[in-house]
């Protein structure tokens, strides 16, 4: 069972068995859901604050529904609203609405609101049933705050002997983003050092708290690329944009982001390995330091049962850099993970998983505490424990 070629089915409303998606008056609906607990090992919570020592529910869960009609033969519109947990019990907002245009069978212009294309499941990163873990590895997947875009892409895809090939140039903005920052990386020391170089500035606070930091991405271009076949997928995705941050006083700093991936499928292994940089100049990059990260999942299928295993790591790309400004360069997160979990596929369309993952916080620099993606220094490394249901309707 290809995971990922779940997932693009679903997306495109296109999936043959795999989805019981039903067309009214040429409307079709489809959609999918996922209910998680977790737990953390000790008193930790997640820099997001949606996993604690407490078992809580809404971190993991999350229901999904996906609207495509035809308005012509060339041209569809399509609509996804998203339900998930928040900070104040369940919100939902709509994560995709475009119109599609077919110029050929193998050529697509897209504009509206589109999922941004930054890793190998960025499509179809909601949709739990389509890939193994219970969530994809933070230490990467954290790294980008951004999900979706405003603007138009172009989809051309041909084949290469026996491979599929998908070129996937972009343009858009992303306005009134809000992007979580540990206090860590606002001059990297303490409060008192905040306080003297800019004392009456909004974004003071204590090491070991994280601020909600609205920003806007605008002129975004970038371009995503993949091949492979009904075995494995290989892609690589580069993007630019000026970041502006209001509480910064920045204003078009300069933004890059690139990644590859690939994902296997082949004789009952399955592999999954993704590695990104983040590089941004100026201002902002004391809130969005320069990153960089990767991971590997290997896992061996035993019948309807998939257990797996992964590794990860996020830390310093080449920090700090020339002009950050008067306030000072970002202080990049560092922590590395292991994760072993269990898939078990119970039915045509619904999955059962379960999953440890012992994560080990680093020091973002020398002397502070050991912290990582939690809010708070756990002081140790931390076991998070995760059981889901997923499936798709």
């Amino acid at each position: 069972m290809r995971f990922e070629w779940i997932g693009v089915c679903l997306i495109a409303m296109s999936c043959p068995v795999t989805s019981t998606a039903m067309a009214i008056d040429d409307l079709v609906v489809s959609g999918f859901f996922t209910v998680g607990a977790t737990r953390a090992g000790s008193s930790a919570t997640t820099d997001d604050g949606g996993i604690t020592d407490d078992v809580g529910f809404e971190n993991d869960t999350r229901i999904g529904l996906q609207l495509l009609t035809h308005i012509n033969p060339q041209m569809t519109m399509t609509a996804q609203m998203v339900g998930r947990g928040s900070d104040n019990g369940y919100a939902a907002d709509f994560e995709w609405a475009y119109i599609d245009y077919a110029l050929s069978d193998s050529f697509n212009v897209r504009a509206g609101k589109l999922k941004f294309p930054t890793y190998l499941i960025s499509d179809y990163v909601d949709v739990g049933y389509s890939y193994p873990w219970i969530r994809p590895p933070e230490e990467v997947y954290f790294s980008n705050p951004l999900t979706t875009i405003s603007g138009v892409d172009v989809l051309f895809r041909t084949r290469a002997g026996d491979m599929d090939l998908l070129v996937q140039p972009y343009i858009g903005s992303s306005k009134g983003e809000s992007g979580i920052v540990p206090q860590e990386t606002l001059m990297g020391i303490d409060q008192a050092v905040t306080n003297a170089l800019i004392p009456s500035h909004p974004l003071q606070g204590t090491v070991g708290t994280v601020q909600r930091v609205d920003f806007s991405a605008e002129n975004f271009i970038g371009i995503n690329a993949s091949i492979g076949n009904q075995y494995f997928t290989a892609r690589a995705g580069y993007l630019e944009t000026d970041v502006t941050a209001a509480a910064f006083g920045v204003v078009d700093d300069k933004a890059s982001f690139g990644s590859v991936g690939t994902t296997i499928d082949w004789r009952n292994t399955v592999v999954y390995s993704e590695y990104f940089e983040r590089d941004i100049q100026g201002g902002a990059n004391m809130a969005f330091p320069n990153q960089k990260g990767w991971y590997t999942t290997l896992g061996y299928r035993f019948g309807n049962w998939l257990p797996h295993v992964t590794y990860a790591e996020v830390g310093d790309n080449d920090n700090p850099v020339a002009g950050c400004s008067a306030l000072g360069c970002g202080v990049p997160i560092k922590q590395h993970s292991t994760a072993v979990g269990v898939r078990h596929d119970f039915a045509g369309n619904a999955t059962l998983k379960l999953e440890v993952k012992r994560v080990s916080p680093d020091a973002a620099v020398a002397g502070m505490p050991k912290r990582g993606l939690f809010l708070t220094a756990p002081g140790e490394d931390v076991n998070i424990y995760s059981l889901a249901l997923d499936s798709i309707f």
